[in-house]
């Protein structure tokens, strides 16, 4: 924070039209914690249940892998709180926020993306904390990239997760007219291999779009 907040360039008041601030974690919901050869969600009756990821993604041992994010949800809750009050502290005129989760349906369990699903429990017990410890909040951000992993130029569940986002951060109440930001997002694409529609007219148009 220090290095990016040379002669202020962090603070609040020098974007009274835009906006800067730190942000927290980085898709740390992308937890990978089924067990070794679960093959995952289908339609065929194999679908785990809201107690069965529970029992997978909680705790120790930590059997699971995740892109950016090793250990439980709690641990990455106390982080943020801790984190966030050392920021604020040191730099009180700076937003603080997070927690960059990412969102659409292969981001969450089962694809689940509705407002009681538990990619959206993980995210109400982080608001839940950050409100009972007295961390600052000071912009709920998250990453969206259309359907993920896959070429769809679907945007239909952008509404869906704002919705789903807003309808969370209201049933913990207290965070009064909190700003939403997607920080990060691009044209659907595929890890591991050069995507042709991100760097095509189509794709430019879709990222114009969002």
């Amino acid at each position: 924070v220090e290095r990016y907040n040379r002669h202020g360039a962090l603070e609040a008041s020098k974007w009274p039209g835009a906006f800067a601030g730190v942000e927290l974690t980085n898709e740390w919901n992308t937890l990978i914690c089924m067990p070794y050869g679960f093959g995952g969600c289908s339609a065929s009756g194999n679908e785990p249940t809201a107690k069965d990821w529970a029992n997978w993604c909680y705790g120790r041992p930590f059997t699971w892998s995740s892109r950016y994010w090793d250990g439980t949800p709690q641990m990455m809750y106390d982080f943020y709180v801790s984190t966030a009050k050392l920021i604020k502290l040191q730099y009180p005129g700076i937003r603080v926020g997070g927690p960059a989760s990412g969102f659409s349906e292969s981001f969450f369990p089962c694809g689940d993306i509705s407002p009681t699903s538990l990619g959206m429990t993980w995210i109400k017990h982080f608001l839940e904390n950050v409100k009972a410890q007295g961390a600052p909040l000071d912009f709920f951000s998250f990453h969206y990239y259309g359907q993920g992993q896959g070429q769809s130029t679907d945007m239909a569940s952008l509404p869906t997760a704002y919705q789903s986002f807003l309808q969370v951060i209201e049933s913990v109440g207290g965070f009064g007219d909190l700003p939403l930001a997607i920080t990060e997002y691009n044209s659907p694409f595929v890890l591991g291999n050069q995507s042709a529609y991100v760097g095509s007219l189509a794709g430019a148009a879709d990222n114009a779009a969002k």
